[in-house]
This record gives C-alpha cells, structure tokens and sequence, in this order.
C-alpha cells in the first residue's frame, strides 16, 4: 500500500515541477520560442530521472518491466493532470487536442523510458 501511494504522489510530483516552473518563467520567455521547450524537455527529464531513482532506491529488485509499468503510470498521470489545463482550461492555455499531443503530450513518453533505465540500472547494481 505504502507503494503504490510513493507511486502517486511521485507521479504528482514529476508533473508538477515542470508544469509550475513553466508557469513561473512563462512571462519571461515566450512558450511559442524553442528555449521554453527545450527548458520544459530538460526539466521534465530531470524530474522523473531524480523522482524515478528516489522511487526505485526504496523497492526490492526493481528490474525493467517493473520500471516500465511505473513510468507507464506517471505518464498517464501527467497526461491526465495536464488535460484540464490544455484541453479545457482557461482561454490563454488551451490548445487543440491534436497540437497539445504534439507540443506537450509526445514528451511524456520520456517518463516509462527514464522509469525503465533506472529501474533496470538499479536491478544490475
């Protein structure tokens, strides 16, 4: 039980650090420019690599699929979280389902790849 809850609230947590830093530097750099998308990207990168080893220090033998399946869940999650904001949020946020897949939602699919890799690099250690 304890699990699956760290799993949650990680998931939370790696969609929330990139969502908020986003809405901090969005009236500095404009989020059409290639910086904020690459500054999101690295971001997003960096929460579910540091969430990720967190989570997975904490499991016996956590191998590939198990790391898979997590960041399949998280993944999932920050999509989920993200659609009431993008989809049918306020005005100045909302964007075509179709634009919002390609702009935002392809990233997340980073998540059950970094998840994967640390899982698994932590079953070979």
């Amino acid at each position: 039980m304890r699990k699956m809850v760290r799993v949650f609230l990680l998931g939370i947590a790696i969609w929330a650090l990139p969502f908020f830093l986003g809405m901090a530097i969005f009236p500095i750099i404009p989020p059409e420019t290639a910086l904020f998308d690459t500054t999101m990207s690295v971001v997003a990168a960096l929460s579910a690599t540091l969430l990720s080893v967190v989570h997975f220090s904490r499991c016996r033998g956590p191998d590939l699929d198990e790391g898979l399946l997590t960041g399949t869940v998280w993944m999932l999650m920050a999509l989920g979280l993200d659609v009431p904001f993008f989809i049918v949020g306020p005005t100045m946020m909302r964007m075509q389902p179709a634009d919002y897949l390609a702009d935002i939602g392809f990233n997340y699919v980073m998540i059950p790849i970094i998840a994967g890799g640390i899982a698994h690099a932590f079953k070979r250690a």
